[in-house]
């Protein structure tokens, strides 16, 4: 099983920035960080990618950045990159959708009724 899931917020501070640096510094976790140009990925793909993880019991760090992305050294860093397509959203609100995504990727897994697929 997935040990766990993490949705990191990067802005302009440099403290928040450092922080971040060291925990991707360290091993043992795959990084997605997401950003306009990354991937775009279905529900059903999470769903994919999410049994992978837990197959491989890696614990997932996401990684979203402010209004001017992120720095190009976690970008270097990540596994994946993923978008969440090219509207421009508050970092906030970004990590409800990552959220939400996640739940529903795992409600595909288990069969539950939440998603309908077109």
């Amino acid at each position: 099983e997935t040990e766990s899931i993490t949705c990191l917020l990067a802005d302009d501070h440099p403290a928040v920035l450092d922080s971040i640096s060291r925990v991707l510094q360290s091993q043992g976790f795959d990084v997605v960080a997401l950003a306009r140009d990354g991937e775009a990925w279905t529900s059903e793909q999470l769903a994919e990618l999410t049994a992978q993880w837990e197959r491989d019991a890696r614990d997932v760090t996401f990684v979203i950045g402010d209004a001017g992305g992120l720095p190009k050294e976690i970008l270097r860093r990540a596994e994946r990159i993923w978008s969440l397509g090219p509207l421009t959203l508050p970092h906030e609100l970004a990590r409800v959708v990552v959220y939400e995504q996640l739940y529903r990727a795992h409600t595909i897994r288990r069969g539950e009724p939440y998603h309908r697929r077109s």
